[in-house]
C-alpha cells in the first residue's frame, strides 16, 4: 500500500527535494513493514511526505513503492538517503536514475567502534578520520590526500572495512556532495529512526489495519499542528530589530524564526581579526576577497567573490569558496562580512531559496485572513474560487493537446516567478494593525491609563459587618473588663483577691 492527501502533496512539491526512508516493524497485527518518507520543511521540522506498508523487503517491493511515489508526485526527489541496504540501493538506481543516492553516515561510522581494540583505542587516528569524514568544508582532493596519509602513517591500507568504505566514497564523504544543491541539509537517517520512534509511540504490533491508519491520522494531526502553530509565530517581526541592521529587519521579514536565529548566529559570528587577515582585489568588476576565518570547523582562508548591484544592493551577486548557499540554502558569515563592508541593506534575490521562505508551503486554506477586513476577507475567498475553476478548465479543455496544455504550464511557471520576486518585498501588518481592522478601532499611539474608581457591585462582597443593636450598645458603652468571681470587683482574679486571702483556713 501506498498513500499521500492533499496535504502531504503539498508539502513534497516545497520540500520533497531530499528525502530519507526507513523501514520498521512493530507498527501491525499483520506484520509488514511500514516505510514512511521524511522531508525537512521551512522550520527545520520533520514532515512526512507520504508512508507505505510493504509485505517484503525485496527489491520487487521497494521498486514498486518508489514508482508509487513517482506516479503520485510527478518528480524524484534530488537527494535521497537511506542506510546500507542492498535492496534499496538497487531500487533506487532503478526508479531514481537521475536521484542521488547518499548513504547515512552515522550507520557507517558507528562500526569503526568493531574494528578492533588497536584502531578504537586510538584517538588520535578517531579524531583525524573525523575531521576529514564529517566537514563539508574541504574539496574531494583534499579528502583523498588526506584520507591517504592516514592511511599510510597508521599502515591501514590492509583494512578491509576502511578499504570498502573508501570504494563506496561517493555515496557517503560530504567532500563529494558540496557542488549538490541543499545536500547538507540531511546527512544521516537520524530524521527517519526520529519519525519512526514518533510513530510508535502511537501504535504497537497488534493494531488492525483500520486501527493502525486511524493511529496514522492521529499522528498526522500533531505533526501539522505543531507546524501551523510555527506558521502563526512566525508571522510577526520582533520590537527589538527596530534597532538591528538592515539584513536582520530583511532576514526577520522573509524567513521563519529558525532560518531567522541561523541566520543572526552567522551574521554575528566573529571572524577572526578581519580587518588584519582579509583583502580584496578588483577583477573584472568583481571584487575577490579572502578572509581568514579562525572559528570554522577547518580554519584557514576562504574567497568571496562580490559584485554590488541595485540601489540597496537587491541585485548582487556573491559566491564563496565555503559553499554553504550550495549546501544549506542560506548565506555564510563570510559573504555577511563583504555585504556589511559595501553597506547592503536588502537580500539579494537570487539568494533566497524558496523553499526558506515563510510562505514555503502556501495553501489557500491557510492563508491569514484574519490580516482583512470581512468584505475583503469575502472577495478574496471568491477570486480564489474563480482561479482554481479556471485551472480545472485550462486543464480539462487541453488534456488532449499536450502542447497547449504545456504553453499554460509555462505560462504559469512565470507567474510563480514573477511572485516569488515580489511577494518576500510585502510588509505583513503587524497585530496592532490587524486588530484595528477586526474590531473597527485603531487604538491611538498613546495612551493614558488611570486608576480605577472605587465601586461597589451586588455580591462583591463588603468589609463591614452589619451589627445588631445589642452589638450597637456594647461597643458604645466601652471596652469591658473581667472581674472577679469572688469579689465581683475588676483588676484582678480568683487567686489574687484579698476577700479569698482573709477568710479563714479550714
Amino acid at each position: 500500500m501506498f498513500w499521500a492527501d492533499e496535504t502531504s502533496k503539498s508539502n513534497y512539491l516545497a520540500f520533497g527535494d531530499i528525502i530519507s526512508f526507513d523501514a520498521t516493524f512493530k507498527t501491525k497485527k499483520y506484520k509488514m513493514v511500514f516505510v514512511p518518507f521524511t522531508a525537512i520543511d521551512n522550520h527545520c521540522h520533520s514532515v512526512t511526505v507520504c508512508a507505505g506498508l510493504l509485505a517484503f523487503e525485496t527489491i520487487e517491493s521497494y521498486t514498486w513503492l518508489l514508482q508509487m511515489l513517482l506516479k503520485s508526485f510527478g518528480h524524484a526527489p534530488k537527494v535521497v538517503v537511506t542506510d546500507q541496504d542492498p535492496a534499496m540501493k538497487q531500487a533506487i538506481a532503478a526508479v531514481f536514475p537521475n536521484t542521488r543516492h547518499r548513504l547515512c553516515m552515522w550507520h557507517i561510522m558507528k562500526v569503526i567502534d568493531k574494528m578492533g581494540a588497536d584502531l578504537c583505542n586510538n584517538e588520535d587516528i578517531k579524531s583525524r578520520l573525523c575531521n576529514i569524514v564529517w566537514t563539508d568544508s574541504i574539496s574531494p582532493l583534499e579528502f583523498e590526500e588526506k584520507w591517504q596519509a592516514i592511511m599510510v602513517e597508521f599502515e591501514l591500507d590492509k583494512n578491509k572495512w576502511l578499504t570498502d568504505m573508501y570504494e563506496i566514497r561517493f555515496d557517503w564523504i560530504p567532500a563529494f556532495y558540496r557542488d549538490e544543491l541543499l545536500s547538507g541539509l540531511m546527512r544521516t537517517t537520524s530524521r527517519s529512526e526520529s519519525e519512526n520512534h514518533f510513530f510508535g509511540k502511537a501504535t504497537n504490533s497488534q493494531l488492525t489495519l483500520v486501527k493502525f491508519f486511524n493511529h496514522f491520522d492521529f499522528c498526522m494531526e500533531i505533526q501539522r499542528y505543531n507546524g501551523r502553530r510555527c506558521d502563526h509565530d512566525s508571522r510577526y517581526t520582533y520590537p527589538q530589530l527596530e534597532t538591528r541592521s538592515y539584513l536582520e529587519r530583511e532576514a526577520v521579514r522573509i524567513y521563519t524564526r529558525a532560518i531567522f536565529n541561523d541566520l543572526q548566529d552567522e551574521m554575528h559570528e566573529i571572524v577572526g581579526d578581519v580587518s588584519q587577515f582579509s583583502s580584496c582585489e578588483e577583477e573584472g568588476g568583481f571584487l575577490r576577497c579572502k578572509i581568514m576565518d579562525f572559528n570554522a570547523y577547518v580554519p584557514g582562508f576562504f574567497e568571496v567573490v562580490f559584485k554590488k548591484d541595485g540601489e540597496f544592493g537587491e541585485e548582487s551577486i556573491a559566491t564563496c569558496s565555503c559553499k554553504r548557499f550550495e549546501q544549506y540554502g542560506l548565506l555564510c558569515r563570510h559573504i555577511f562580512y563583504v555585504m556589511n563592508m559595501y553597506q547592503v541593506k536588502k537580500f539579494p534575490k537570487r539568494y533566497i531559496n524558496n523553499r526558506r521562505r515563510k510562505e514555503a508551503a502556501v495553501n489557500i486554506r491557510t492563508v491569514p485572513m484574519s490580516e482583512f477586513g470581512n468584505d475583503q476577507n469575502m472577495k478574496i475567498k471568491e477570486i480564489s474560487r474563480e482561479i482554481k475553476y479556471a485551472g480545472e478548465y485550462l486543464i480539462n479543455s487541453y488534456v488532449a493537446d499536450i502542447d497547449e496544455l504545456i504553453k499554460v504550464r509555462d505560462e504559469i511557471n512565470l507567474m510563480i516567478e514573477k511572485a516569488d520576486l515580489t511577494r518576500y518585498e510585502r510588509v505583513r501588518p503587524s497585530k496592532r494593525d490587524i486588530f484595528a481592522v477586526v474590531l473597527g478601532f485603531e487604538q491611538p499611539s498613546e495612551v493614558t491609563i488611570r486608576v480605577p474608581t472605587g465601586i461597589r457591585n451586588k455580591g462583591c462582597g463588603s468589609h463591614k459587618i452589619i451589627k445588631s443593636k445589642k452589638e450597637i450598645a456594647i461597643s458604645r458603652s466601652g471596652k469591658g473588663y473581667r472581674k472577679c468571681q469572688i469579689c465581683h470587683i475588676p483588676g484582678h482574679n480568683s487567686r489574687t483577691c484579698k476577700a479569698m486571702q482573709q477568710q479563714p483556713q479550714q
